[in-house]
Formats: C-alpha cells, structure tokens, sequence
C-alpha cells in the first residue's frame, strides 16, 4: 500500500489518500461520464440578500458569494482496474449590464475564487450532560482561481486523487469574493474518464484537519 499526503494551502486542509500499488491498467469498455453541477449558476454580492436561499435548486450562501449544490456522482469501482481520472473543469463569464449607454461586466475586477467539497460532520463521544457532539461540517478545496478583468476565464484540474471523496452523493460549492450584482455566472462539470488515470487508483482518502488558520 503507498500513502500520499496532500496539502491543501488556501484553508490549512491536509489530505491522506491511500492507493493500490501494481495495478495493471487495462482498456475500459465504459464510456464517459460528465457531471454537470451547475450551469450558468448566478453568483453575486447583495447586502439586502439573506444569508441563505433556496432557489432553482440551488443554495445561495453568504448573501449571494456561494452557489452549493448536493449531487449524485459515480460510485466508486469494484475493482481499481475500473478507476476513473476525475478532471474538473469551471467556466466563469462576467454577467453583462449596460452602463452609459454601453455593455460593461457586471463586476469588471478580478476576484478571489474556489471550489471546495463539504465533508459533513461525524459523531463524536457522549458527554454526561449532552448528548453526542457532532463535529462541524469541513470544506475541502479542490480548485483555487482569480476571475478574468471583466473577462470570460476557463480553469482545469485533475482530481484524481480525491477520487475516494468524490463517489455518490457529495456537496459541492463555489465561492467569488464579489462584491457587485450582478456578477459572474459560472458551470462546473467533473468528468470521469479511463484515458489517462495511470497509476494514480486511491481506494480511501479523509481530511487529517482542515482549519481556516494556524499558528
């Protein structure tokens, strides 16, 4: 067995992932699957906005910055001859306005981004007075970017090595520090694919910690 560690920067988040060593690939009869978790999903700042609202599907958090959605991914394989390469792929478009009679980006600046995975919270030991605590909900990023100056921008990553943590029913969210509405529209798909997975087969991957800050 061989372990990886990985480091999440942006919110102090450390990765372990455990992989079957020899795998021998073999070519996959399965075709590929793309999962769309949102489309053209509206992200914007509004002061007036409640800090969390359902709509189309989706939920807005922190007054509009977040777009979070729950879906359904594959499952995991039965057999790590099957593994998958996960490739994400995030569009970011600024929303046009018209401004002095002219056609302008909705926020023309370059903002701050990422997408992160909500790892839920587990139970943990019964106090005397209380029942179980429950740890709170971790975020795991999984991409980092910085919007275009007004412009479209298109991000790739390969996250293979979360393949553990991205299997069946997950949440997924992203977040611009914008400040305008409105802003930016943004889709994100992640495709599994046989091409080009290699060697890279984890069988469990789990957050160690995941803190906003450390000193």
């Amino acid at each position: 067995m061989l372990v990886i560690r990985m480091r999440n920067a942006c919110i102090g988040c450390f990765i372990v992932a455990m992989a079957t060593v020899g795998v021998q690939p073999v070519a996959a009869s399965a075709e590929d699957v793309v999962i769309t978790v949102v489309k053209d999903a509206a992200i914007q700042w509004s002061k007036d906005a409640p800090d969390v609202e359902e709509r189309d599907g989706l939920t807005m958090l922190d007054q509009g910055q977040i777009v979070q959605r729950t879906v359904e991914l594959p499952a995991a394989p039965k057999n790590q001859r099957d593994a998958r390469r996960i490739t994400a792929r995030l569009i970011v478009e600024p929303v046009p306005v018209e401004k002095d009679g002219k056609i302008t980006a909705g926020d023309p600046w370059t903002r701050l981004g990422c997408v992160s995975l909500i790892v839920p919270g587990e139970a943990g030991k019964k106090s005397k007075n209380d029942g179980p605590a429950k740890t709170p909900p971790r975020q795991v990023e999984l991409m980092r970017f910085i919007t275009g100056f007004g412009g479209r921008a298109e991000y790739t990553a390969d996250l293979t090595p979360y393949a553990p943590m991205l299997q069946n029913e997950v949440t997924l969210q992203v977040f611009i520090s914008t400040y305008a509405s409105p802003a930016w529209k943004v889709t994100f798909t992640l495709t599994y694919s046989s091409d080009g997975v290699g060697q890279r087969r984890p069988e469990w991957a789990s957050p160690l910690f995941c803190e906003e800050s450390m000193t």
